[in-house]
């Protein structure tokens, strides 16, 4: 009796949970690990800036990072996406001088544009303080912050090299690695330096601790697998050059258009505001981004997975775990969302004090967008992997500019709620458009599949 209710557990489990779906799990089994250190530490370096700098100081901070923000997500190149998609494919087809001629051209992209950035913020550095009405001593601040940002940037492909080969322990390890760094800097910085000279090096540091961990880690993987290839010219790469380069191009304007509508509500804000304002909006933003912990575990994960089945078999098998992830993570994301909507005042109140309870409306209002965010994030990996870039950026063009007019029309009169709307609005905007169009092309239908040729795919 009692062997055959365990042989109908067993194959309960496996039908709710096939072999593609238990490799998910594991592998974002390092992933949730990773989000509640990484997510937990943020929080706790917010709290302590919070606490110990206050509402004006503390919003002063985040005008002075958040520019440099801006410009690198403006000038990004992007290359994570295009790396795990296209590394994982030709790692799959065996062709590794491809696999290593594409990770030289990222790799050189991605320090290009890092560097840009950097020097573009250093020669408008000046503008800046005035446009914000910041002290003159904010201004080597701006740029100190940016050099730390480009040094970020020269390892912004590292993530991506170790998931595509299953290497997720290895991530988790030195992320943690580098959070514990960040926070142990910036929190030395408070207390001791007690000053945004002293909290700006802190970070800055922490960017060249990460960037080196995580450097060193991806070189010697790759060494480790394609060092014979290591002599592959770009030019290996012929043929399929004009197809990467349309991936990224569209998955870098999407990513831009949202990125930037997402950071510019500071920027906003700070031109009608004050610094403490900012600063409650600020409280809001990361406290409502706890809720990603639904959904973020499973985010680096899920785009390999889906490129592995891609590149292996076509779309047909990608509807399938795409079920099953949208059944398990959007109803946990809903529970969450109201749970953590009625507890927020109470988290606010003791962590951050009773100076930042304004941000409490905006925070609700905040986690009407984030709520969706988490329950459909799997929706704009399927896009990537089917090879649907250009889609996608017509997507996130529509929603960021719908998500800039509302900021301009509402931070003026409403501030961090009137920011907190915007943004949630475009978040629903961007997920329904998404399903709206795999809705239109039957792309979630079971039986519709995609041959997989070794021809340049055509970029729709």
């Amino acid at each position: 009796m009692t062997t055959e209710l365990s042989g109908a557990v067993r194959s309960v489990y496996r039908r709710l949970f096939p072999t593609d779906i238990r490799r998910l799990m594991e592998d974002s089994s390092w992933g949730f690990a990773s989000t509640i250190v990484s997510l937990g530490l943020q929080l706790a370096e917010t709290v302590i800036l919070a606490r110990f700098l206050g509402a004006d100081v503390f919003g002063m901070f985040v005008l002075i990072t958040a520019y440099p923000e801006v410009v690198l997500q403006l000038m990004d190149s992007r290359v994570r996406e295009a790396m795990t998609r296209y590394l994982m494919v030709f790692l799959v087809r065996e062709q590794k001088a491809q696999a290593v001629a594409l990770v030289k051209l990222l790799w050189m992209l991605d320090a290009a544009t890092g560097l840009s950035a950097f020097l573009l913020v250093w020669l408008t550095a000046t503008l800046a303080v005035r446009w914000w009405n910041l002290d003159a001593a904010t201004q080597p601040l701006i740029v100190i912050y940016a050099l730390g940002l480009f040094l970020g940037s020269l390892d912004t492909a590292s993530g991506s090299v170790l998931r595509v080969f299953d290497r997720f322990d290895l991530a988790f390890r030195l992320g943690s690695a580098g959070s514990l760094a960040r926070f142990a800097l910036v929190a030395a910085a408070v207390l001791w330096g007690e000053s945004l000279n002293a909290v700006v090096w802190a970070r800055t540091l922490a960017e060249l601790i990460v960037t080196t961990l995580q450097g060193a880690a991806c070189y010697f993987l790759l060494k480790q697998h394609l060092w014979a290839y290591r002599h592959s010219p770009l030019s290996a790469l012929r043929g399929r050059i004009r197809e990467i380069a349309g991936f990224a191009f569209h998955t870098n304007l999407a990513a831009t258009t949202k990125a930037v509508a997402s950071k510019l509500d500071v920027l906003i804000l700070g031109l009608f505001w004050s610094p403490g304002v900012v600063g409650v909006y600020k409280i809001a933003s990361r406290f409502a981004g706890l809720l990603l912990l639904v959904s973020d575990p499973i985010s680096p994960a899920i785009l390999p997975n889906f490129s592995r089945r891609f590149a292996a078999s076509g779309s047909g098998g990608l509807v399938q775990l795409a079920v099953h992830v949208a059944r398990v993570v959007g109803p946990l994301a809903a529970l969450s969302g109201v749970v953590y909507a009625v507890v927020a005042p109470r988290i606010l109140s003791l962590t951050v004090g009773e100076s930042f309870q304004p941000a409490e409306e905006p925070l609700r209002k905040k986690l009407a967008g984030m709520t969706r965010l988490a329950a459909f994030f799997w929706v704009r990996p399927f896009i990537l992997s089917v090879g649907k870039a250009r889609v996608l950026m017509g997507i996130s063009v529509v929603a960021a500019t719908l998500q800039l007019v509302l900021l301009l029309l509402l931070v003026p009169k409403l501030g961090p709620t009137g920011g907190a709307t915007a943004l949630s609005t475009g978040h629903v905007a961007f997920i329904g458009l998404e399903l709206l169009y795999l809705h239109r092309e039957g792309l979630l239908q079971a039986g519709k599949r995609q041959p997989v040729s070794d021809a340049p795919a055509r970029i729709p």
